[in-house]
């Protein structure tokens, strides 16, 4: 398995970070607003939608969470690249996800956990404005990440081309 590379260049840690939970409404719709609605906290929530690379990059940068709202999805980037803008990772790890998930890295339920999910954005809007509790979250997260950057995307895919080469030599 190749694993695509989060472009660590783009998705980085900025300045001015406020807290706020960023998101992607369209990877789950119906249930965004159920969240939103159902979340305790004063906190706000800042919809991902529409955006380019580098403005997605820009929101994440500046946000201190980001909630993972994939489902059923081979391989999640979104999450990753929060991780690599800096952010304080929650929400649902399903399928691909589960690949990096981990306690270290975030705060996950199951996918279509509902109640696990309201429980991860509390657990990580709480970490998040607490530097001390969110300074280690964010380490493993950009560990992480590491194993899955351009870099590592590169390295793999010339592995595996090299190996289809041998393989057939006529090709």
């Amino acid at each position: 398995v190749v694993w695509p590379g989060v472009d660590t260049a783009v998705f980085r840690a900025g300045a001015g970070r406020r807290h706020r939970i960023a998101y992607m409404p369209r990877k789950w719709p119906e249930l965004a607003d159920r969240l939103r609605e159902r979340a305790m906290g004063a906190i706000e929530w800042y919809p991902i939608d529409k955006a380019t690379e580098q403005e997605t990059a820009d929101i994440l940068a500046g946000s201190t969470v980001f909630l993972n709202l994939g489902r059923k999805e081979g391989f999640g980037l979104p999450p990753l690249e929060a991780m690599a803008a800096g952010c304080v990772v929650c929400g649902f790890a399903g399928e691909g996800t589960s690949d990096f998930a981990t306690a270290q890295n975030g705060f996950w339920a199951d996918e279509g956990d509902i109640a696990g999910c309201l429980r991860a954005i509390a657990g990580a809007t709480a970490a998040a404005a607490d530097p001390d509790r969110a300074a280690p979250l964010i380490r493993a997260g950009q560990q992480t990440v590491a194993r899955f950057s351009l870099a590592a995307f590169e390295t793999a895919m010339a592995d595996y081309i090299a190996a289809c080469t041998r393989a057939h030599p006529k090709i």
